[in-house]
This record gives C-alpha cells, sequence and structure tokens, in this order.
C-alpha cells in the first residue's frame, strides 16, 4: 500500500468516528449506556459509513517477472595448463623443424620458455616470448629438437600436431652456405693470412692492422657500413659471455649455415655511448684467431652481410 493510499484511508477513518461521535450524541446514548450497546452502535455506523474494500489501483500489479534465461558459461576461457621447458645446454633453436632451415636463435642453459605443441617427427614448438606483428597460431612457434638437453615433465599435455599443420603456416626457407662469390665482387688479402669477398660498390679502407671498414661512399670515411676486425684475442666463448655487457635485448644464433664456427648476435647497444643503437654483429673462428665481421649501418642489409660472411675463408 502506497503513503497517499494510507493518508487517503486515515482521513475516511477520522471522519467515520467524528459521524459516529455525532450520531451517538443525536441519538442521546447516556454516558452510562451499556458499553456492549455503544460498541454495537459504534461498529453498526462504521459499517455503513465506510466504503467496500476495493483492489488498490498498481500500475506493476499483475505484471509477470521477466523470465530468466540461463546463460552458458563460456568455455576455454583458462590458458592450457603452462608446460615450461629449459636446456641443459645450448641449444639451437630454428624458425622451422628442420634442420636445414634457418635459424631463429640458441638457447642458454636454464633459460625457461614455453613449450606449446611437439610433432612425432621429434620437435617441440615454443613461444619465443617477443612480439611478432601479425603472427599467431603455430607461426608464432620456434622449433627445438627433442633430444636430452630438453628438460620438461610435461611432454604428455602438449598437444601434438602434423608437420602439414606447420607447413600451411610456416614457410620453410633453408639457407644454403654460398660455394663462391658473386660475380664482380672484390677480394681482399689480409697480411694475417684470411681473405674476403666485398661488394664493388664499397670502398675498401685499412684503419690499421687486423682492422679493416667498407664505406658507403668513397669519399666520407664516416659512411662505414661493414667493419672486419681479427684483433680479438679472447675465444669465443669469452666474447659471448662479454656481449650482455654493452648490448641488450639480444638474440644470438649460432653460425651453422654461414660455413663459419661461431655466432651472430642481433639487439642494440645498451645504456652510454651509442646506447638504442642497432647491434647485429657476427664472431666466428677461422684457424687460429677470432674475426668479427660488424653492420655499422642503421638499417643493415642482411642479405649482403650474410653473403660477405659466408666468404670469409683462410688463404691456401
Amino acid at each position: 500500500m502506497s503513503k497517499y493510499t494510507v493518508k487517503s484511508f486515515t482521513k475516511m477513518l477520522i471522519s467515520s468516528l467524528l459521524m459516529v461521535l455525532a450520531l451517538t450524541a443525536c441519538n442521546n446514548i447516556p454516558s452510562t449506556a451499556d458499553p456492549q450497546q455503544v460498541a454495537s452502535l459504534v461498529a453498526a455506523t462504521l459499517q455503513a459509513a465506510l466504503p467496500e474494500a476495493s483492489p488498490t489501483p498498481c500500475d506493476k500489479c499483475g505484471v509477470k517477472p521477466a523470465e530468466l534465461t540461463a546463460i552458458p558459461l563460456p568455455t576455454n576461457t583458462l590458458p592450457p595448463e603452462t608446460c615450461m621447458m629449459t636446456v641443459s645446454d645450448g641449444t639451437p633453436a630454428f624458425n622451422y623443424p628442420d634442420l636445414s632451415s634457418s635459424q631463429f636463435g640458441t638457447l642458454s642453459p636454464g633459460m625457461p620458455v614455453r613449450a606449446m605443441v611437439r610433432l612425432e617427427e621429434g620437435w617441440v614448438g615454443f613461444d619465443p616470448g617477443m612480439a611478432q606483428a601479425g603472427n599467431s597460431g603455430l607461426k608464432r612457434l620456434r622449433w627445438v629438437q627433442l633430444d636430452e638437453r630438453l628438460l620438461l615433465n610435461c611432454l604428455d599435455r602438449l598437444q601434438v600436431v602434423s608437420l602439414d599443420e606447420v607447413s600451411a603456416q610456416v614457410s620453410f626457407e633453408p639457407i644454403e652456405p654460398q660455394a663462391d662469390h658473386p660475380q664482380g665482387w672484390l677480394r681482399y688479402n689480409s697480411p694475417a693470412g684470411w681473405h674476403v669477398w666485398y661488394p664493388p660498390h664499397l670502398k675498401l679502407d685499412v684503419r690499421e692492422q687486423g682492422f679493416i671498414v667498407l664505406l658507403e661512399d668513397p669519399n666520407n670515411p664516416q659512411s662505414v657500413v661493414y667493419s672486419i676486425d681479427d684483433r680479438w684475442q679472447e675465444s669465443l666463448a669469452e666474447i659471448r659471455a662479454q656481449v650482455p655487457d654493452w648490448a641488450v635485448k639480444t638474440t644470438f644464433t649460432d653460425l651453422v649455415y654461414y660455413g663459419q664456427t661461431g655466432f651472430l648476435v642481433e639487439g642494440e647497444v645498451g645504456p652510454g655511448y651509442g646506447q638504442g643503437q642497432p647491434v647485429y654483429n657476427a664472431y666466428f673462428d677461422l684457424g687460429d684467431r677470432r674475426i668479427s665481421l660488424s653492420c655499422a649501418a642503421s638499417d643493415c642489409d642482411k642479405g649482403t652481410f650474410g653473403m660477405i660472411l659466408r666468404l670469409f675463408g683462410a688463404d691456401d
């Protein structure tokens, strides 16, 4: 009952009582009259004065509440149980599950990565944990061979995919070592007993013994595109261990398919001089010495870089 209905009813009741009193006075009921007689008179008067009860108007009465529709809970809202893996030794990772494909880098011992799928052919696909614009599904994954170096206890929980499924999303582009130099390239013979070929549009400048640069502009000594340094005294392992001291966001790749023994590092210069500049360097062992090939250009031509690297050799 609304507050307006209560107020109306109260007014009506008061009016009825006043009427009862008036009627009582008119009937000259003495004050000493029988109480039962007075009560009967009051009841009869109220019954005559009060209107018959009628349903209170209500604009919401009789409206059925809307039926609730069951909403099914979404399925697969939680990611699958995480399967982390590490390696006990430096393990090459590939862009495609094939030993003759290009390499993504090398997994370092103890570095955890999230395993996602596996192949019956003996490969495990993992998420490299890096931004990849436009890549999704199997195209996001990198691959390692399933051998004793892999440490994981959740292999049976990984989804098994076929090589055909991978091939449908990932292009297989094998990298073959270069057998001969491109036509027109020039050869430099180092006094230290090694040689390298380089494009004819670049000018070779010997800065000091064991250190040469290739210039984009012959008239500008600052236009260095590539530099070659054979003055390293450290071992490859020692050089690699020093990289985190000056470079960040690094990715390492073994130089298996460049015909050299060593590694390639990509990233950028860390805090200090040259901070933020791109890093694209190769360090390799050529007989009795370690040599580095560095790309100094901000927009490094990696194709030419790889060709120069493949053409390094020791003099006969």
